[in-house]
């Protein structure tokens, strides 16, 4: 797939994070989450598509701690990153109505998200 070669991940699993790069949504989670994966034999990306005022502090960590994490910014092709996906991950410490949990299932990819809203 066209998407995951762009991404490095044709050899290892996918994990898709839409979003404002905001503290609500809990993209700090989603790090020490990315943390743990590393001790794993096929170490999966993380890619986090979005923008927003964290995404600073979220480099300086991720280029620290050697995370497997790739902020790529907003994209116009989101839905196919969203698509190209093994899992789709949802770590909001609040949500009113999320439309990534939306997308993601109405395009079959499993969602794993945090238990709120």
């Amino acid at each position: 797939d066209k998407v995951r070669a762009e991404l490095g991940a044709v050899e290892r699993p996918l994990i898709v994070a839409l979003g404002t790069l905001v503290p609500h949504h809990g993209y700090d989670t989603l790090l020490d989450a990315a943390a743990s994966w590393r001790l794993l034999d096929l170490v999966p990306l993380v890619a986090v598509v979005g923008e927003g005022r964290e995404r600073a502090a979220l480099r300086r960590r991720i280029t620290a701690e050697g995370l497997p994490v790739e902020l790529l910014g907003d994209r116009s092709d989101a839905p196919a990153l969203l698509a190209a996906a093994d899992v789709a991950v949802l770590p909001s410490r609040w949500e009113s109505r999320s439309t990534v949990a939306q997308q993601a299932l109405r395009a079959g990819v499993p969602l794993v998200a945090t238990a709120v809203g």
